[in-house]
């Protein structure tokens, strides 16, 4: 199957952890690139980007458990 965006988001809604990591694995770096270019030091841009990718999996788990709950 062939990866697209949709896929991913999908895949995140159902709660698969392997898209999670693509979404670490693909972004992270460049992500963090941009960051620093704006906060000028690699430890706050990778902290900030670590949080931002940490909110995504938090924010599906969260409406994952309102679909349930």
């Amino acid at each position: 199957m062939k990866i697209t965006e949709n896929n991913i988001i999908e895949s995140l809604k159902s709660g698969e952890e392997q898209a999670f990591r693509y979404i670490y694995d693909k972004y992270y770096g460049y992500l963090c690139a941009i960051a620093k270019g704006y906060l000028s030091d690699n430890d706050a841009a990778e902290t900030v980007v670590g949080d931002v990718i940490y909110n995504i999996w938090e924010i599906r788990r969260r409406s994952e458990e309102r679909r349930v709950g």
